[in-house]
C-alpha cells in the first residue's frame, strides 16, 4: 500500500468552520487517506504578521485538531511565488521581485529570515510532522541568474528543515526545462512531487527518477472551470486513473489529490471541497489499494455511502456541469451524510441559475443591433425583461440559501466573500441590460 496518500486542503479558498473541517477530515480518511496536505497562507495566525489574518482564520488550537482527526497533517509554506497573500501589503513591498505581489526577492537575505519565523512558528503546532512542504513553483525567471538564486533559496530551506529532523517536499515545474543532471544537490535533499492535472507526461516521471529524485505524483480532484457550482466531475476520471496507473508502475510512495482554493489570494474563491465528495472517494480507494477503482462498483458503493441505493451517482457525474437542470433531478435528501448532500444540492442549483442566466445574457447579446436601431418588437424586449426580473429573483432567493444552508457550516466572512464574487457583477450585468432593453423599448416607439 501507498504510504503517504493526501489531499490537498488550499485555505486560501473556502475554507469551512473549524468543527466541520475535522468532521471532513475523519471523513476523508474514511475514504483511504492518512495525509492532509495544509497550504494556509491568511488562515494561519502568524505572531508578528497579524495584519494579514483573514477573519476567517483558524486558531492554532484549531489547526493543531486537524492532526488528531485520522490524517497526518503535512504543512505548505511557499518559499518563492504564490505569496501575494502576503507580498499585496505595503508593509511587505519591500521584498517584491520587480514590484510583483507574487514573489519575492529571493537575494534579499531578510526573505529567508521572514520565511524561516514562518516555518519555526507551524512547527510549534505540528512538531511531529513527518513531512514539509515547501512549494516553489510557478515562479517567473527574468533572466539567467534567477535560476541559481532560486535553487539556491529553496535548497537553503530544504536544508533548514532537514537539520529539523523534516523530510522535504516541492513541486516539480521549475524543473522541468533543466538538466535534472545538474540538480543533483537538490535532488538528493527533498521528495519531487510532479504535478500534472489533465494528460500527465510520464517522461518527466522518468527522467526525474533517473536523475535521482524520490518522486511523488499530484493529480487534481476538483474540475477545472473552478468558478462553477459543482461543474464538470466527469473529465476528473480520466486524470485521476492515469496516476493510479502510474503510481503503480513506479511504485511512487506518495501521491496528493489536490484541490486549489483559488488561483491567488486576490481572485475569486473556488467552490469548496464537498464539490468533489465523489472524485475525491475514488482517489482515495484508488491510492489505498493500488489499482483504479471499478467504476459501477465504486458508484453503487457511494450511493450506499449516502445510505440509498437508488441514488444515481453515475448519471449525476456524467450531467452535473453538463445539464446541472438535469443532474438536479437525480439528487435528494439522503440518511447518511445529509451535509454533503445538502451542499452538493445547493451547488448544482448554482450551476442551473449560471446556465439560465448565461442563456439570457447570450441570446441578449445577439439582439444588440436590433436594440440600438430600434428595431426590436416590444414582444421581444418584454420577453427579456421578463428574464431580468427573473434573474434578480433567482439570485436573491440564491444569496439566502447560501446564508441559511452553507451557513451551518462555513464563516460568514467566507460566504461573503463567495456571495460576492458569484453575483454582483451579475447583477451589475443584469442592471445593464434591464437599462438597454427599456431604451430599446423607447427608441421603437419613437420610430414608429
Amino acid at each position: 500500500m501507498m504510504k503517504v496518500r493526501s489531499l490537498h486542503f488550499d485555505m486560501k479558498g473556502m475554507i469551512p468552520k473549524a468543527d466541520h473541517m475535522f468532521s471532513l477530515c475523519q471523513m476523508i480518511a474514511s475514504f483511504g487517506y492518512n495525509h492532509l496536505l495544509v497550504e494556509f497562507e491568511d488562515k494561519f495566525p502568524f505572531r508578528n504578521y497579524s495584519f494579514i489574518h483573514h477573519k476567517a482564520a483558524y486558531t492554532k488550537l484549531e489547526l493543531a485538531a486537524l492532526d488528531s482527526s485520522g490524517l497526518k497533517v503535512i504543512p505548505l509554506l511557499q518559499t518563492a511565488g504564490h505569496l501575494d497573500y502576503l507580498l499585496k501589503y505595503p508593509e511587505m513591498r519591500h521584498l517584491r521581485k520587480k514590484d510583483s505581489n507574487y514573489q519575492w526577492d529571493m537575494t534579499l537575505p531578510e526573505v529567508f529570515e521572514i520565511w524561516k519565523e514562518m516555518a519555526d512558528e507551524i512547527l510549534e503546532v505540528y512538531p511531529d510532522c513527518e513531512y514539509f512542504h515547501i512549494g516553489a513553483d510557478e515562479v517567473e525567471m527574468f533572466d539567467d541568474s534567477d535560476f541559481e538564486a532560486y535553487t539556491s533559496h529553496v535548497e537553503r530551506c530544504a536544508d533548514y528543515l532537514i537539520a529539523k529532523g523534516k523530510k522535504v517536499i516541492m513541486w516539480d515545474d521549475m524543473f522541468r526545462k533543466h538538466d535534472p543532471a545538474q540538480l543533483q544537490s537538490l535532488f538528493h535533499k527533498v521528495i519531487v512531487q510532479v504535478w500534472q492535472y489533465r494528460e500527465v507526461d510520464e517522461t518527466l516521471i522518468a527522467n526525474m527518477i533517473h536523475a535521482g529524485a524520490v518522486v511523488w505524483g499530484a493529480s487534481r480532484v476538483q474540475e477545472l472551470e473552478s468558478y462553477n457550482g459543482i461543474g464538470f466531475q466527469a473529465p476528473i476520471r480520466n486524470n485521476l486513473d492515469q496516476w493510479i496507473k502510474l503510481n503503480r508502475k513506479y511504485d511512487l510512495e506518495g501521491h496528493t489529490g489536490t484541490f486549489w482554493g483559488r488561483v491567488h489570494s486576490t481572485t475569486p474563491l473556488c467552490a469548496p471541497l464537498h464539490q468533489s465528495v465523489c472524485m475525491i472517494a475514488y482517489l482515495g480507494e484508488g491510492l489505498s489499494k493500488g489499482e483504479i477503482p471499478e467504476w459501477d462498483r465504486f458508484c453503487r458503493n457511494t450511493a450506499r455511502w449516502f445510505g440509498d441505493e437508488t441514488l444515481d451517482i453515475n448519471g449525476f457525474l456524467k450531467l452535473c456541469g453538463y445539464e446541472p437542470d438535469k443532474s438536479a433531478k437525480l439528487l435528494h435528501p439522503v440518511p447518511e451524510h445529509p451535509e454533503i448532500m445538502e451542499i452538493l444540492t445547493l451547488l448544482n442549483e448554482y450551476d442551473c441559475l449560471i446556465h439560465y442566466i448565461m442563456s439570457c445574457f447570450k441570446s441578449n447579446w445577439l439582439m444588440q443591433g436590433l436594440y440600438r436601431n430600434g428595431e426590436a418588437p416590444p414582444k421581444t424586449t418584454l420577453n427579456f425583461l421578463d428574464g431580468v426580473r427573473i434573474i434578480r429573483e433567482r439570485i436573491q432567493k440564491m444569496k439566502e440559501k447560501i446564508d441559511s444552508q452553507m451557513g451551518k457550516y462555513f464563516p460568514q466572512p467566507i460566504l461573503d466573500e463567495f456571495k460576492a464574487a458569484r453575483f454582483d457583477a451579475l447583477l451589475e450585468l443584469n442592471d445593464l441590460q434591464e437599462k438597454e432593453l427599456n431604451n430599446a423599448t423607447e427608441l421603437f416607439q419613437k420610430k414608429r
